[in-house]
């Protein structure tokens, strides 16, 4: 059975690996990028098993938006990098800024 993710970063790295696995054994991807057509290759060859959103991770109302949009998608659970997953998880809980003001 095939599972829905959300990848963050999915351009290039280890999401851009990430997202080409998943989508060859059949999964879909909720992909962000910053660049649409960084992934335009990936959304030509797997077409609606591929959903491409533009984003910034550190625009915290971008990424609430983001987290309504992907859950009609199906992808639940945000992947990506270490990094990217906790600070996707500082943007959307508001912690981030409540840090950025402490430091």
């Amino acid at each position: 059975m095939s599972k829905t993710w959300l990848i963050t970063g999915a351009s290039s790295g280890f999401g851009r690996q990430l997202a080409e696995l998943l989508l060859e054994r059949g999964d879909r991807i909720a992909a962000t990028v910053r660049k649409r057509d960084a992934i335009e290759d990936l959304a030509a060859r797997y077409g609606k098993r591929l959903w491409p959103a533009i984003l910034d991770v550190t625009d915290g109302v971008a990424v609430r938006e983001l987290g309504a949009q992907q859950a009609a998608f199906g992808a639940k659970q945000p992947y990506g990098s270490n990094l990217e997953c906790y600070l996707l998880n500082l943007v959307v809980s508001g912690r981030l800024q409540r840090r950025q003001r402490h430091t």
